[in-house]
């Protein structure tokens, strides 16, 4: 069963040569059909995709997970430098005992 890749062969604004090329490759007695995108066209395919509703959920539920990691990652960094900074204040009274003792 060959894979077409329709958004780019079915788009009826999309011009061999101009918007695309094809790549022929054989790769070990597997030919593969690739294609190359100029990059104005390939802006107006990531737009198209964006007003699909299953892909524009999917990469906004990819989005969430990444700003949710980048919170938790930031919460870690703050965490550990409050024990950073409470052990260094922890430490200088410490040393202020000490030194009252003298």
């Amino acid at each position: 069963m060959q894979r077409v890749k329709t958004n780019i062969l079915e788009n009826v604004f999309a011009i061999e040569n101009v918007d695309f090329i094809r790549a022929r490759h054989n790769d070990e007695g597997n030919e593969t059909i690739d294609y190359k995108l100029s990059a104005s066209f390939a802006k107006k395919l990531a737009s198209e995709n964006l007003s699909k509703l299953d892909i524009k959920q999917y990469i906004d539920e990819r989005l969430k997970e990444i700003e949710d990691k980048r919170i938790n990652d930031g919460r870690e960094v703050l965490q550990y430098f409050t024990k950073v900074i409470l052990n260094w204040i922890n430490g200088i009274r410490i040393i202020n005992k000490i030194m009252r003792r003298k």
